[in-house]
Formats: structure tokens, sequence, C-alpha cells
């Protein structure tokens, strides 16, 4: 059992660190997904008109707004409360990135690439509605 005279010390550490962890556990790491192949198991060949449409929908799933900004790239913007985040997506006919572009209120911290946590879980959300979208084209 400690002494005494360090138990206030004690208490006041492990306070300390309750309520910083909270705060420090907000930010990730900031992840730029790449290479991700296209679900296609159809005896042809997709599109890239095709793709870029699927990826379009997919990304309308959970409120991103999209545009392709020429073949093969795609702005997609998520507005979530007073959160702003923007990413690029590149296609083509077999693979597919992410890639971090902009945010607002994310606490993005270049130096040490990390982001709000949500960030990550929201661009792991697209990828999911995306490939869900490319996979049910006929």
């Amino acid at each position: 059992m400690p002494n005494k005279a360090f138990r206030p010390f004690m208490l006041l550490a492990a306070a300390a660190l309750l309520a910083a962890g909270p705060a420090m556990a907000r930010d990730a790491l900031l992840v730029n997904p790449s290479g991700i192949p296209v679900p296609w198991s159809k005896s042809r060949a997709p599109t890239l008109e095709e793709i870029g449409g699927a990826i379009v929908k997919g990304c309308s799933v959970r409120g991103w707004s999209c545009s392709i900004t020429k073949p093969g790239e795609i702005r997609a913007v998520l507005h979530v409360r007073q959160h702003m985040a923007e990413s690029r997506i590149d296609y083509d006919t077999k693979t597919f990135s992410v890639t971090y572009v902009d945010s607002q209120e994310l606490r993005y911290d270049p130096v040490k690439n990390e982001i709000h946590r949500k960030y990550n879980g929201w661009v792991d959300n697209l990828i999911a509605d995306i490939n869900t979208s490319i996979a049910s084209l006929p």
C-alpha cells in the first residue's frame, strides 16, 4: 500500500490521465487507401464510365457529394454537422484509391499526419459502399 502522503498525487495523476485520454484518442494517423481492387466478377470487362458512375452512386449512400472532375478522377465531399472532409478518388477499371485533400474541423495535422479518427471510418464506409455499388453493376 502506497504511503498516505502520496495518495493525493496518485489520484491527481490518475485523474489527469483519464481526462487526457479521450482527447488524445480522438485523432488517428491519416490513412489514404490505394490500389483497392474493383470487385468485378462478370465475363466482360467494365468500362471506365461504368466504374465512375458506380463510384458516384456509392458515394451518395452516406451523403458524400461527388463530381467527376476528369475521366479516372472524382472529387468527393462529406459534410457532417460542422465537419467537412474532401477526398479525391482516382480509379481505372482494375483499382481505385481514396486520397485526403482537405477538411474543416477535423484537426488535420500535416506534420504528424493525423486527423480526427472519424475520418478514417467515413472513408472505410465510403469504400464499402463503392464496392457494393460496383458489384451490383449488370
